[in-house]
């Protein structure tokens, strides 16, 4: 378990601190959030991830739930929103400069959605890693 709390404390610790450079953006649901909504919804992520991070610390089986069910409706939003815009338009909302983003939309793995195929396969993996690691969570 302390992998877990490790990933879900430096993952809390991560967005807080690029928080003030890309944190303007947030994808929501098919839709790209703007300004102090979209700080607002990464700040909740990070009270997500740091409630997440203790509630695998206690072994606690409601922090379980709550994070496998949360993380995976944030990560259907995201992939809704990609598959809606685009990680590259995504990127450019976020503001990084344009001779980054033809790079990057040079890069196979941001064509024919490899990189989300790839995303899926990662998310599913972590899924099942989560459920078998249910068994050691006891309290609520």
């Amino acid at each position: 378990m302390l992998a877990l709390v490790l990933l879900k404390s430096f993952g809390a610790v991560t967005v807080l601190l690029i928080l003030p450079v890309y944190g303007s953006v947030f994808p929501l649901a098919g839709l790209v959030v703007h300004g102090g909504v979209a700080r607002l919804c990464w700040l909740l992520v990070i009270v997500f991830m740091a409630y997440a991070a203790w509630g695998f610390y206690r072994l606690d089986r409601q922090a379980w739930w709550v994070y496998a069910v949360g993380a995976t409706v944030l990560w259907a939003s995201s992939l809704l929103t990609f598959q809606h815009i685009g990680l590259i338009e995504f990127y450019r909302q976020m503001g990084m400069p344009e001779r980054q983003l033809a790079h990057m939309a040079g890069n196979p793995l941001f064509l024919n959605g490899t990189l989300l195929w790839l995303s899926l396969l990662s998310m599913g993996a972590f899924l099942g890693y989560l459920l078998y690691v249910r068994r050691y969570f006891t309290r609520s």
